[in-house]
C-alpha cells in the first residue's frame, strides 16, 4: 500500500498520529476530514500542501465556532473562501452529489457539480463508492455518467470505517452509543462492506471503469503535505523599542537578580549568563518573557502566583520573580530544565490563586488576542468501567448486570478485565468475569479499550501563538463554552506550538485568606518571605503528625514518615516528599535512607566521586537531579548528557538498547577512572531509581507551600481552619474532620447565627463562626 488517507468527520483529531504511525510502516499518509456543509451533506477534503491543510483548519474551526451548541456545518461560501490547496471529493452516500442523483434530481446534481468545480478546479472529483447491494451499483452509473457529462474527473474510494470486515460489530457499537440509542435501533444503510480491501478487490469491483482506480494514485501524488514536527512556534511578546527579546530578557533578569540577592556572587553572575546564552540558543527567549509578563501581572493585582516543576531548576526563572526558590543555594540543575541537546518546547509551570486563575486567563486573551489563545483539548479515552457501562447500555444489558461487572473495579484498562481476573481480588471474588454467556460481552468491551471517549478541557493548559491559531490547528467549542483544540497535549507539543499550564492551586486561596483574616483579626501583617524556615514549634507540630490540613504533609503516609523521619529542618519536607511517593515507598527507598539519617547505619558510596552528588541524601539516589550529578562527575557526561541519559532510562527500552546504554556508561566510567564492577553497580541503581525518581525542584516549590501552611496552622489556627474550611472541597480530608482537628488544637467552633455569620467562615478572636455557606441553598 503506497498511501493511505485519514479523513476523521469534522476535526483532525487523529491526524498527527496517523501521520507518525504511517511514516513509521513507510506509507504515505494523506491527511483530509469528512466534513458537514449545508443541509447536512458531506464533503471530503484532502490537503495537498500546508496551504491546504491551514485552510482545512480554518474550515473545520469556523463550522464549529458558527455553530455553538448545534452540529458543525461549513458554509459554502466559507467553502470558497478556504479553498486554495484542498482537494475536494462529492461524498459518500451522504454527499450533495450523491442524494440529488439519488433521488432522480440530475439538474440539480448538474448545478451542485458546477459550484464545486468552480470552488475547487481540477481538484474536484466525483467519488464512486461501489457494495455489492444493486443501490449502491446503480448509483455509482449514475454518478459516473453525471462525471462524464459535465467533464468531471472520478476517483474510487471505499469509504472505510474500519480496517477488517470482522470489526464491523465495533463500528454498530460505537455508532449507538454516539447516538445513545440500543443497536437494534440503528436506523439508516448499514452494511459490513466499509473495510479497507485489497488492491485486488478494489481492481475487481471497478474493473469497468479503471481510471477511477488509476485516480487514486494521481492524487496521493498531489497530495504532499508533510506536517513539520518539531519546529518550534513561540508567542511574540513587544519589547521596548531598541531592544530585541534577548536583550531584554537580559536586562530584566539581571535586575531580578540584584533585587534578589544583596550581592552578586561570581558563581551566580556565570549561571545566569550561562542559562541566558542557552536560552538565546535555543530561541526561547520570547517564551521566558511572556511567561514574566503573565506573573508580574498577577503579582502588580496581588495574585498570588508561582512556578512548579523542573522550571525551578532555573536560575533566570527565579531572577525573574516566575519561581520563589533560589535554585542556587541547594545547587539545582538548571540542565534537568533545559539545555541545548534537548530541543523541546520549554514547560513553566504556573500555580495560581484558585479563586483569581480566571483573572489571569482573561489577561492572556485580552493581551495576546482572543484568535491567538484557545485551551487545549484532553482525549478521554475508555477504560473499564466506561467500556462495560456504555457497550452495556448500548447492547441492553440488565443494569443490575452491568452494576455487577463494574462493582470493584477501579483504575483498569478493559483489555486487562479477563486477563487479571484470576489476580486482582477486587475481581477474583466476582464470577460474572467467567461466566461463558458473558465471554463475547467483555471481548468487545476490551476491543473499544482507549478508544476515544470524549473530547474536554485540559485543566490548565493554555495555547498562545503570533498567530491565529485556526491557521495551525483545529478549533472548536468545548461543552463548558470554552474553545479548545482538536488535537490533545501531546500532539499540540509534537507540532511545536508552546503551551502555558495556568493551574488553579486551592492552596494559594487559603494561604491569601489566612493572611487576611490575620490582618483583619489581630491587626498584624505577615509576610511569608521573612518567617523561621525551621521554626521549633512547626516542626514539632510535624513530628507529632498535626499536619491535617497542611499542604502535602496531611496524608497519613506522610504523617506516617514523619513520625519516622523526625524532621527538623526545612530541607527534611522536600526528602519528606520526595520520599512518600509510591516508587520509592515501594522499592524501599526510605528503608535504606532513614537508618543512615538516624545513625543506625553507616553512611557509604560505592566511589568516592558519589559522595558530592549523594552527600545531602546521605549516599542515596534521590532525586532526578542526582542522576544528573552522578553521571557527570563519574561517567564524565556533560549535564546536558547527563539529562539525555536519565530520560532514555525512564521509557521502555528494549533489551538490546539497556545494554548499549550500560555498555556506554561503563566505557565512560572507565576514562573517568572507575572500575567495571562498580560502575556496573551504580548504573543498577540509576536504572532501579529511572522508574521512580522524583524533581528535586518540584519538591522544593510544595515543600514551600506545604511549611508556609504548616507554619501558619500552628501559629494561626483560628484564622487557618477559617481559610481552609470557606474553601472546600480541597485537600485529603472533608470539612467534619477539618473541623474535628481544629478543635484539637484549640479553637472553639462557634454555631450559625443570622446576626453574626457570614458567607464564608469568620474568625471572631480565637473562635471560628460557621458560615452561611455550610446552609443548603444559600
Amino acid at each position: 500500500m503506497p498511501a493511505i488517507a485519514l479523513t476523521d468527520h469534522n476535526r483532525l483529531t487523529g491526524a498527527i498520529r496517523f501521520y507518525e504511525k504511517a511514516k513509521t510502516l513507510d506509507i504515505k499518509p494523506v491527511i483530509g476530514a469528512e466534513i458537514d456543509v449545508e443541509n447536512g451533506y458531506h464533503l471530503t477534503l484532502l490537503c495537498k500542501n500546508k496551504q491546504g491543510y491551514s485552510n482545512l483548519c480554518c474550515l473545520i474551526t469556523d463550522a464549529h465556532l458558527s455553530n455553538r451548541g448545534k452540529a458543525p456545518i461549513a458554509a459554502k461560501k466559507t467553502l470558497a473562501k478556504y479553498n486554495d490547496g484542498l482537494i475536494a471529493f462529492s461524498g459518500c452516500d451522504k454527499g450533495e452529489l450523491p442524494v440529488l442523483v439519488n433521488n432522480g434530481r440530475i439538474d440539480d446534481a448538474k448545478i451542485a457539480s458546477d459550484f464545486y468545480r468552480t470552488v475547487y478546479g481540477e481538484d474536484f472529483f466525483i467519488e464512486l463508492i461501489r457494495y455489492p447491494q444493486r443501490e449502491y451499483m446503480s448509483n455509482s452509473f449514475q454518478l459516473i455518467e453525471l462525471a462524464r457529462e459535465k467533464g468531471l474527473p472520478v476517483v474510487a474510494t471505499n469509504n472505510v470505517h474500519y480496517a477488517n470486515m470482522d470489526r464491523y460489530r465495533i463500528k454498530e457499537l460505537l455508532n449507538a452509543i454516539d447516538q445513545n440509542i440500543p443497536v437494534s435501533q440503528l436506523k439508516g444503510f448499514r452494511t459490513v462492506e466499509q473495510y479497507l480491501k485489497s488492491a485486488k478487490e478494489m481492481n475487481e469491483l471497478f474493473s469497468d471503469i479503471p481510471e477511477a482506480i488509476d485516480m487514486t494514485e494521481e492524487i496521493a501524488g498531489r497530495c504532499n503535505f508533510e506536517p513539520e514536527l518539531g519546529k518550534l512556534y513561540f508567542p511574540g511578546f513587544d519589547v521596548p523599542k531598541g531592544e530585541s527579546e534577548s536583550s531584554y530578557l537580559s536586562k530584566i533578569a539581571l535586575k531580578g537578580a540584584k533585587k534578589r540577592y544583596e550581592i552578586l556572587s561570581p558563581q551566580v553572575i556565570e549561571r545566569l549568563q550561562y542559562e541566558l546564552t542557552t536560552i538565546e540558543k535555543l530561541g526561547f527567549c520570547g517564551y521566558f518573557l511572556v511567561v514574566w509578563d503573565i506573573v508580574r501581572w498577577a503579582k502588580a493585582r496581588n495574585i498570588r502566583c508561582q512556578a512548579r516543576g523542573s522550571a525551578v531548576d532555573s536560575l533566570v526563572v527565579y531572577a525573574l520573580g516566575i519561581s520563589t526558590i533560589d535554585p542556587v543555594m541547594p545547587n539545582l540543575l538548571f540542565e534537568r530544565f533545559m539545555h541545548e541537546l534537548r530541543r523541546e518546547p520549554p514547560d513553566i509551570d504556573l500555580d495560581i490563586d484558585r479563586r483569581r486563575r480566571d483573572e489571569v486567563r482573561d489577561y492572556v486573551y485580552d493581551r495576546y488576542g482572543a484568535e491567538n489563545v484557545s485551551c487545549i483539548g484532553t482525549i478521554n479515552t475508555y477504560m473499564a468501567r466506561g467500556a462495560i457501562r456504555d457497550a452495556g447500555k448500548a447492547l441492553q444489558l440488565p443494569e443490575d448486570t452491568i452494576d455487577e461487572a463494574c462493582a470493584g473495579i477501579h483504575w483498569l484498562s478493559a483489555a486487562q478485565l479477563l486477563q487479571k481476573m484470576d489476580t486482582r481480588p477486587e475481581l477474583r471474588n466476582g464470577n460474572i468475569y467467567r461466566r461463558p454467556e458473558m465471554a463475547e460481552f467483555f471481548k468487545l468491551c476490551a476491543s473499544i479499550d482507549c478508544f476515544p471517549k470524549h473530547l474536554s478541557v485540559h485543566l490548565g493548559g493554555l495555547l498562545i501563538s503570533k498567530r491565529k491559531l485556526s491557521e495551525m490547528i483545529p478549533l472548536e467549542w468545548s461543552s463548558g463554552g470554552d474553545i479548545i483544540s482538536q488535537y490533545d497535549k501531546d500532539d499540540i507539543e509534537k507540532l511545536g506550538i508552546v503551551k502555558m499550564d495556568l493551574l488553579a492551586l486551592p492552596t494559594l486561596t487559603v494561604i491569601e485568606d489566612t493572611i487576611t483574616n490575620i490582618r483583619k483579626n489581630r491587626n498584624i501583617d505577615i509576610n511569608l518571605d521573612n518567617i523561621d524556615r525551621n521554626d521549633p514549634q512547626a516542626f514539632a507540630m510535624l513530628r507529632e503528625g498535626g499536619t491535617i490540613g497542611t499542604f502535602q504533609l496531611e496524608s497519613p503516609a506522610q504523617r506516617e514518615m514523619a513520625g519516622r523521619l523526625l524532621p527538623d529542618r526545612y530541607e527534611d519536607i522536600i526528602i519528606s516528599i520526595s520520599l512518600v511517593r509510591p516508587g520509592p515507598l515501594k522499592s524501599n527507598m526510605d528503608k535504606d535512607y532513614l537508618p543512615r539519617r538516624h545513625k543506625k547505619k553507616s553512611v557509604t558510596y560505592l566511589h568516592p566521586k558519589l559522595e558530592n552528588a549523594l552527600d545531602e541524601t546521605l549516599g542515596v539516589i534521590l532525586y532526578q537531579e542526582q542522576v544528573l550529578k552522578v553521571a557527570h562527575d563519574l561517567a564524565g557526561m556533560s549535564y546536558a548528557e547527563a539529562d539525555g541519559f536519565r530520560r532514555a532510562m525512564t521509557h521502555d527500552r528494549s533489551g538490546e538498547e539497556m545494554e548499549n546504554m550500560r555498555e556506554s556508561f561503563i566505557s565512560s566510567a572507565a576514562k573517568n577512572g572507575v572500575n567495571r564492577e562498580i560502575s556496573e553497580k551504580v548504573f543498577e541503581q540509576l536504572a532501579a531509581f529511572a522508574a521512580y525518581g522524583f524533581c528535586k525542584a518540584h519538591a522544593a516549590a510544595y515543600a514551600e507551600l506545604a511549611y508556609q501552611t504548616l507554619w501558619l496552622k500552628c501559629h494561626y489556627p483560628a484564622e487557618f481552619f477559617a481559610a481552609i474550611l470557606s474553601n472546600q472541597p480541597m485537600g485529603y480530608y472533608p470539612p467534619r474532620v477539618l473541623l474535628a482537628e481544629a478543635k484539637r488544637s484549640g479553637v472553639k467552633i462557634l454555631p450559625l447565627d443570622i446576626n453574626n455569620s457570614c458567607r464564608n467562615y469568620s474568625v471572631e478572636g480565637d473562635s471560628i463562626r460557621i458560615g452561611l455557606m455550610q446552609l443548603k441553598g444559600i
